[in-house]
């Protein structure tokens, strides 16, 4: 996906790509928000795409830039994960 915001100063913009360059997953699964079935999350991202446009609509691997790289796990603690985001 090509992103259309970027870091206004080209050095934080180079950091950026830097630390979200390593894949953190083989691929990156759906992660459900609670209480929210497939079907009704399909649904509100099919209602987002629609009012937004497909380009400020997040998920699967274009989240990649949403997972924190630092992120340290606790023991037992599964990586965070975003369902999508909207941008």
């Amino acid at each position: 996906m090509s992103y259309s915001f970027l870091y206004a100063d080209p050095i934080y913009q180079t950091a950026h790509d830097e630390a979200f360059s390593k894949p953190l997953f083989a691929k990156i699964e759906t992660v459900l928000p609670p209480d929210v079935s497939p079907e009704d999350f399909a649904l509100a991202l099919e209602l987002l795409v629609e009012a937004l446009g497909r380009d400020a609509v997040f998920t699967g691997s274009d989240l990649k830039d949403y997972v924190d790289p630092y992120e340290i796990p606790e023991s037992g603690h599964e990586r965070s994960v975003p369902s999508a985001a909207v941008w």
